[in-house]
């Protein structure tokens, strides 16, 4: 999350070509810096009187009145977009280019894509892909398809789930593929013979049995669940002390290669390096959309991976950014900047009703995340996950002045925005007065503590792209906050786990065999191989408010290209044919085998090689690309 503030020539100048760090070119003005930059001006900078103000609901009341109305106005920022009106029309037919036929599901009125989705759908099933063209007859029946092809529509649809073993759907078709044949273009003797043909084909299948669903197996996640929280493996144990606060140790030893968290988030937020990939990734699930993306019905400018998602999407948040803009205002400004919409994603994705009744158990202080047995406290519903967010780390009171002002800020700049949409009106709430209502204040108290929250525990979430013979290409596509990873593992310079994620779920793997009782540590982003450790702490302590105190800082371990590079003779020969097998699996696209010579390497490397040495630093990050290639795998399936 804090890789902007980082050199990343610097980085990449190490020996180290594991890992490599991608400078995207972005835009180089921000208009909402500019809109923040004056309101700060205009109210005397940020060491001003007005920000000393301790009460969260004064202070922002406090910058409310001070800054007349067009300061902090979103619409600034608005007003430099391209806005795209979606078409009243579009003339696809059965030989557009499926490339046209998805620009042409981006840019048309919701009351016309009926026929774009039966084209895409006739082109899927021509190529076979049965599944994806069936969901795509659905879409083109739920966008009002109908008319002299409504029949072949059913009957290609009939098809379709024919071919997926949906027989009792496909009967279903059939039959109303009967009745619209009087919509026809045919004379009634060719109409006659149709039904004719359909008629037996319900008589061939009628019988048949639906497969029974086939549950994906394959997806990695945790093996045995903890009872209180089924996002945790039960072989953690958290605990809390004075000197480490909240930590998770090893409840029996935990072998290498174990999945020990796996969380989906709360609403993370779409940002990518590269302002053009917003089009490239599911705005709910962050998956990469492939060449079948589905529009939003509003705006132009993101797109989802399936119907469910869509309607996710437009249900929760991504109707009030539409209201907002916020994607068409990312194509002009910067990733830094638009990354304080994150926080406004999780606010936006529950209705005020939800805030208003649960304002007290989100804004009291409450650190409890263990019961007397060490177990997580439980974590069964939605409100539960609410309450752990909000149970986070805020570090309120070591924040400098600078960084509450710009907060504050930030949160009035939310709160001025939100008055742009329905988002008061849906719940009957009307906003009169200049001064804030009793509703935003408490709206505004929940943004500050997740901004706060967020300064210290985002995660940057990664798109993958398989890019085929074991190679996999990694960005950086927007951020998240991962309550019941990032509560309780502390981070160090050198963890014994790595991180990746599938879309916008995150899992936490084992890279080490871990001991009965050890520390399981996360890393915040900087490994110290690739940081002298004077930085590295300077920058953990401007980004995440801690002094690290870590072997690899504690003992100043130096950088890759100072470390030990020389393995042992018999470790050498030990290796040898296990990194000769690793190799040829990964080439020939054999995940798990690559993963389990991974296991070996790594237990021998751990058994006879002291850090810090070059060789565990490349074996590190060999085992986590492994990981990619295997969640790129699971992704394409």
């Amino acid at each position: 999350s804090g890789m902007a503030s980082i050199d990343l020539d610097r980085l990449n100048s190490t020996g180290n070509t594991s890992r490599k760090f991608e400078k995207v070119r972005d835009n180089e003005f921000s208009t909402i810096g500019k809109i923040m930059e004056d309101a700060m001006g205009r109210l005397g900078g940020s060491n001003s009187e007005i920000f000393r103000e301790k009460d969260v609901g004064k202070l922002l009341d406090g910058v409310q009145s001070a800054l007349e109305h067009t300061y902090l106005d979103l619409s600034e920022a608005g007003d430099l977009c391209t806005k795209i009106i979606k078409l009243k029309k579009c003339d696809s037919n059965e030989h557009t280019p499926l490339k046209d036929l998805n620009r042409a599901l981006l840019l048309t009125h919701a009351e016309y894509l009926g026929p774009i989705f039966y084209h895409r759908a006739m082109a899927l099933n021509a190529w076979g892909k049965y599944k994806e063209a069936a969901v795509d007859f659905e879409q083109a029946l739920v966008f009002q398809f109908k008319g002299k092809d409504l029949y072949k529509l059913y009957h290609k649809l009939a098809q379709c789930y024919q071919k997926t073993k949906k027989f009792s759907k496909s009967v279903e078709c059939l039959e109303n593929a009967v009745k619209s044949i009087k919509s026809a273009k045919l004379n009634d003797k060719q109409k006659k013979e149709y039904v004719k043909i359909l008629k037996e084909s319900i008589d061939k299948i009628s019988n048949k049995k639906d497969a029974t669903k086939n549950i994906n197996k394959d997806v990695s996640k945790v093996k045995e669940p903890h009872k209180t929280d089924s996002r945790l493996s039960r072989l953690i144990q958290i605990k809390v002390s004075a000197e480490k606060g909240r930590h998770v140790v090893a409840r029996e030893q935990i072998p290498v290669g174990t999945i020990l968290m796996n969380d989906e988030g709360m609403n993370p937020f779409l940002n990518p390096d590269d302002k053009d990939n917003a089009m490239k990734f599911c705005l709910v699930c962050m998956k990469n959309v492939g060449s079948l993306p589905f529009p939003c019905l509003t705006c132009a400018r993101v797109v989802y991976c399936s119907p469910t998602c869509q309607q996710m999407g437009a249900a929760q948040f991504h109707g009030y950014q539409c209201q907002l803009d916020i994607y068409n205002i990312r194509q002009k400004d910067t990733k830094d900047w638009c990354r304080i919409f994150s926080t406004m994603n999780i606010i936006l994705a529950k209705p005020l009703d939800f805030w208003m009744a649960n304002q007290n158990l989100f804004l009291e202080k409450s650190n409890t995340c263990i019961d007397s047995e060490g177990n997580p406290i439980a974590v069964q519903n939605e409100l539960d996950r609410y309450k752990q967010l909000f149970d986070m780390v805020t570090h309120e009171d070591e924040i400098p002045l600078e960084t509450r002002a710009k907060h504050a800020l930030v949160v009035v700049f939310h709160l001025r925005s939100l008055r742009m949409t329905n988002y008061y009106s849906t719940q009957k709430v009307k906003i009169k007065t200049e001064q804030f209502t009793e509703e935003e204040l408490i709206i505004g108290k929940l943004f500050f503590k997740l901004r706060l929250i967020s300064e210290a525990n985002l995660y940057p979430v990664w798109g993958v792209e398989d890019e085929g013979s074991g190679q996999v290409g990694i960005e950086s596509i927007g951020s998240g906050i991962y309550p019941s990873i990032g509560s309780c593992l502390n981070s160090t310079c050198n963890p014994n786990t790595i991180r990746v994620n599938r879309g916008h779920e995150v899992l936490v793997i084992a890279a080490q065999n871990i001991a009965k009782d050890e520390e399981i540590t996360d890393n915040y982003c900087i490994h110290y191989s690739e940081l002298p450790a004077q930085d590295r702490k300077e920058w953990l302590k401007e980004s995440f408010q801690f002094d690290c105190s870590c072997k690899a800082c504690l003992n100043n371990w130096p950088v890759y290209d100072q470390m030990e590079a020389d393995v042992p003779t018999e470790v050498q020969e030990e290796l040898m044919p296990i990194e000769k097998e690793n190799a040829a699996a990964l080439r020939s696209g054999d995940i798990e085998k690559a993963l389990a010579g991974h296991h070996q390497e790594i237990s021998v490397l751990q058994e006879k090689v002291p850090e810090p040495h070059q060789v565990h630093v490349t074996m590190r990050n060999s085992f986590q690309y492994c990981w990619w290639n295997k969640i790129a795998n699971e992704m394409s399936q």
